[in-house]
């Protein structure tokens, strides 16, 4: 005898077949494998490796750290003069690294004490581009800072004292009222900013929160010191006599 399928037999099977499938008896079943595999219902525990031995070596670089409104005085030489042999032995290739706490303002006053003359070719098409004394302004890129303080390419100052038609102040306050980061900072002179970052007017700026504290207890559990190193890369062309290019 042949049985007609009908609709409504139809729908009456599935709804047993699923109630089966989800009856607690199959739910308590433990889990099957397949090919030598378990195969898995819930993640598993996630665990950090472990911390890597301590080393001895501590990074390079002047480190500053501000903790409260102060002023840093800051003597920016030029890295390389003109026509010393410096080879790949000297450290001044880096400016100092400065690591401030969020909303903590720090004050900075940038002197210029760099020689007279260009040790590296000039384009003096360039507006701004001068073979005299170097002018410098600093630059906090990244920075929540106020324009006044942000470093306008006609803000520059000259070791002889003369300012560019926008200068305002040596004392640069930085509020930092951002949440914790890496910036860097740079020469931003109209003009002679290539010149004077390739010579090494560049360096980092680490801004610190209840997050990210720079601490080995963070509670991010981020890497701190001496497994958190700045790196600054930098590309640079050295001659067969240690002058840079």
């Amino acid at each position: 005898m042949t049985t007609q399928l009908t609709r409504g037999r139809f729908l009456r099977y599935g709804a047993v077949g699923g109630a089966a499938l989800l009856s607690p008896d199959t739910l308590r079943r433990r889990p099957r494998t397949c090919g030598g595999l378990r195969r898995v219902t819930q993640p598993e525990e996630v665990r950090r490796p472990a911390a890597p031995p301590a080393r001895r070596r501590r990074p390079r670089g002047r480190h500053v750290r501000a903790r409260g409104p102060r002023v840093h005085q800051l003597l920016v030489p030029l890295a390389v003069r003109p026509g010393e042999n410096v080879g790949l032995r000297r450290r001044a290739l880096s400016r100092p690294t400065f690591e401030v706490r969020k909303d903590v303002p720090v004050t900075i006053e940038w002197s210029n004490e760099l020689p007279g003359g260009q040790f590296l070719p000039v384009d003096l098409t360039i507006p701004g581009a001068t073979t005299g004394p170097s002018p410098i302004v600093q630059h906090l890129h990244g920075g929540f800072t106020l324009p006044q303080f942000d470093g306008h390419p006609e803000q520059w100052l000259k070791a002889t004292g003369e300012t560019g038609p926008h200068f305002l102040t040596r004392r640069f306050v930085y509020g930092n009222q951002q949440r914790a980061t890496l910036l860097w900072y740079h020469d931003h002179a109209l003009g002679n900013t290539r010149l004077n970052v390739y010579a090494g007017l560049a360096g980092l700026y680490f801004v610190r929160d209840e997050h990210d504290t720079g601490a080995a207890d963070n509670p991010l559990g981020l890497p701190a010191r001496p497994y958190e190193i700045p790196l600054v890369l930098q590309d640079k062309t050295f001659n067969a006599e240690g002058h840079m290019l």
